[in-house]
């Protein structure tokens, strides 16, 4: 298997895990979790725009105005954080809206990278050279930062560990590995269509957290230009004959 393949590969796992999971994870200590799910939302349009630029195919109009229209409800969605300290800690606005966008982009870069390295591997090998290429991404930060230490890891504290080791990182990865090999990558970061929804609903039910209806609003704009996306064709090349039809 040649170098660059590996070297992309590990790429992808950068992107999506240490960069966007990165990004969104750090900002959940500047806004409410609500907040960063809804702006995560607009991922499957970043993906779509990073298909047309790899592939070097432009989008039809159709794509083209809802993608405009997706990043106009982007804009609905953060606009209320910017004027409250509910949703955003005031002082950090700016920088949390930046690495919100950031991680949706650079997961969306990840997942067209890894579409096109997939099949050179099998499903836990990518995973597993993700996984460590983020990991020891990850790990000069967090030294250089200083990881608190717990006084006191119970049963629980290993539970959710387990939990977020099992669930929340092999299977899930290899199962979005398998997505992405299978399908699209645009239809792959669909999945972005149920953390809003979900994020939403524990953020009010738990969290009782307060959502702007401007958000709300900016939200399902985000979701209707995604599905504009999804069921717009795709263009497609006819087939070229060499003589003149029967």
């Amino acid at each position: 298997m040649p170098g660059r393949t590996r070297a992309l590969a590990a790429l992808s796992g950068v992107l999506m895990w240490a960069a966007g999971n990165g990004l969104a994870t750090y900002s959940a200590a500047y806004a409410s979790s609500s907040f960063i799910v809804m702006a995560m939302g607009t991922i499957p349009l970043w993906t779509v725009a990073t298909e047309a630029v790899l592939t070097r195919t432009p989008p039809s109009r159709r794509v083209l105005g809802a993608l405009g229209v997706g990043f106009l409800g982007l804009g609905l969605v953060v606009a209320p954080g910017l004027f409250s300290a509910d949703i955003l800690e005031p002082d950090h606005a700016a920088v949390t809206i930046l690495m919100l966008v950031g991680g949706g982009a650079t997961w969306a870069t990840g997942t067209a990278i890894q579409k096109r390295v997939a099949p050179a591997f099998t499903i836990p090998s990518l995973a597993a050279l993700q996984f460590t290429a983020a990991a020891l991404v990850l790990a000069g930060p967090a030294l250089a930062v200083g990881v608190p230490r717990p006084d006191h890891v119970g049963a629980a504290q290993w539970a959710a560990f387990g939990y977020l080791v099992v669930f929340g990182s092999a299977i899930s990865l290899s199962a979005y590995a398998v997505v992405v090999r299978t399908f699209s990558a645009s239809v792959a970061s669909t999945f972005a269509y149920v953390n809003p929804v979900v994020g939403v609903l524990l953020g009010t039910v738990v969290l009782r957290e307060d959502i702007a209806p401007v958000s709300i609003l900016g939200l399902l704009v985000v979701l209707t230009a995604v599905g504009a996306v999804l069921v717009a064709p795709t263009r497609a090349t006819r087939p070229r004959q060499d003589g003149p039809p029967p």
